[in-house]
């Protein structure tokens, strides 16, 4: 039976409070992981991997029959 607008400001500035943190961290992580995947070598295993990925899945594609 509070008031509905005060909770609504503590909800938003809580949610404010946990988010930002997280996403600064994940903005932080995807610098560094663009740095690493930038490099020749580890750029040709990403590569590799993820055609791999993608023959798999057309292969995969193929096989399934329709019931």
């Amino acid at each position: 039976n509070g008031n509905l607008f005060v909770d609504f400001i503590i909800l938003g500035l809580v949610s404010i409070a946990v988010e930002f943190p997280v996403l600064m961290f994940y903005g932080w992580a995807g610098q560094q992981g663009n740095r690493l995947i930038a490099r020749g070598r580890f750029a040709t295993l990403v590569d590799r991997l993820a055609g791999g990925f993608l023959i798999g899945a057309g292969i995969s594609l193929a096989v399934v029959r329709k019931p």
